[in-house]
C-alpha cells in the first residue's frame, strides 16, 4: 500500500500489522532507598539488567525506584512485578513508579519488573537480607496492596525524585 503528500510516497508493506514493537526506552532501576534512606545508585551498580543489593538484618524495608525515562505523566505509566517466592504471577502497577517492600524476611529474595507484556523488557533486583538473631513482628501499613509470608507489599502513586 503506498500513501503520498506533498513530501513524497511511503510505502506500507502487507506484514506490518504483524510485527511486534520494540520498547523504545530501556527500564532501569533509579533509586533503592532502605527504611527511607538511599542507600544505591542502581545506574552505577547494574550488570545489565541485573541489579544487587546486600542488606543487614535490620534493613528490611526497601522502596524501589525505576523508570523508562519516557518522561511522560506518571498516572499513565503501566508496569509489572513480581516477587519471586510470594507471587504467582505478574502484578499490575498502574500509575506508579515505585514499589515499597515491608518487614522482608531474612535471605534472598528476587524482584522483577518490566513493561506490561513485554518479557524483554524485565529488569531484576537481588536482595540479600542478612539473618536476624530474632524473628520481627509485622506492623500492616493502610497502604498495602499484598501480603507474602510477613513481607508485605505496598505501593506509591508517587514518582520517585531523583
Amino acid at each position: 500500500m503506498w500513501f503520498g503528500n506533498t513530501y513524497g510516497l511511503v510505502q506500507l508493506n502487507s506484514g506490518w500489522k504483524n510485527r511486534a514493537r520494540k520498547a523504545s526506552y530501556a527500564l532501569k532501576f533509579t533509586e533503592i532507598r532502605v527504611n527511607g534512606n538511599t542507600v544505591i545508585d542502581p545506574m552505577a551498580t547494574a550488570d545489565g539488567n541485573v541489579y544487587d543489593v546486600k542488606l543487614a538484618a535490620e534493613q528490611n524495608n526497601i522502596t524501589v525506584c525505576f523508570s523508562d525515562f519516557t518522561y511522560t505523566d506518571p498516572k499513565y505509566a503501566v508496569y509489572e512485578y513480581k516477587l519471586d517466592g510470594c507471587d504467582d504471577g505478574w502484578q499490575v502497577l498502574s500509575g506508579a513508579s515505585e514499589l515499597t517492600l515491608y518487614n522482608l524476611d531474612s535471605g534472598r529474595h528476587t524482584l522483577r519488573v518490566r513493561h506490561t507484556g513485554k518479557p524483554t523488557t524485565e529488569i531484576r533486583l537481588d536482595i540479600h537480607v542478612a539473618a536476624s538473631v530474632s524473628a520481627a513482628t509485622c506492623c500492616v501499613n493502610p497502604a498495602v496492596v499484598g501480603r507474602c509470608g510477613r513481607s508485605v507489599v505496598s505501593v506509591a502513586a508517587l514518582p520517585c525524585s531523583r
